[in-house]
């Protein structure tokens, strides 16, 4: 593998989510439909998705578990 990335050339190292390279061409990129887009979410990772209240004592946001924060979904 090359240093860069061969559709925007940045380094991989700095490589972010707003570019759609993937090296398997038949995986396209979606946003992500849990957090739509954002990466971010506001249910604590702890409480279980059918629950629809709970008791925090912030309005910290949590990383989204299905596109890993990237606010991108491969299929």
């Amino acid at each position: 593998m090359s240093d860069a990335c061969p559709t925007c050339g940045t380094p991989w190292k700095n490589h972010g989510t707003a570019c759609t390279y993937n090296p398997n061409t038949n995986i396209q990129p979606y946003k992500c439909p849990v957090c739509n887009g954002s990466g971010k979410v506001s249910r604590p990772p702890h409480v279980a998705g059918d629950v629809d209240q709970w008791s925090a004592s912030g309005t910290e946001l949590y990383e989204c578990n299905a596109c890993l924060g990237s606010g991108i979904v491969w299929r």
